[in-house]
């Protein structure tokens, strides 16, 4: 992802979701993010929830205010979610 995520390119977002999770998960690098609001992260755990184990759907490199999000809402997502090499908080 570079740039912003919001509701100007909504549709886009929300049409890669699904096609991440029809293709068994994987992993999306946001560390050219520079925005995205609480909806939108939460789309992203959504889509996480509803990739089949053993597969997996990670987040890599989130921008603080991104990594803060699921961390405070879903902990317990978080910890699946966010790949290990993932900006310090």
């Amino acid at each position: 992802m570079i740039a912003t995520i919001d509701p100007a390119n909504r549709v886009p977002w929300e049409a890669t979701l699904p096609m991440l999770v029809t293709g068994g998960g994987g992993t999306v690098d946001l560390s050219s993010l520079s925005f995205t609001d609480v909806y939108r992260v939460s789309a992203l755990v959504d889509a996480a929830r509803r990739v089949r184990p053993p597969r997996s759907l990670t987040i890599r490199h989130p921008p603080a205010t991104v990594r803060k999000i699921p961390c405070l809402l879903w902990p317990d997502e978080a910890v699946r979610l966010i790949g290990d090499d993932s900006r310090s908080p």
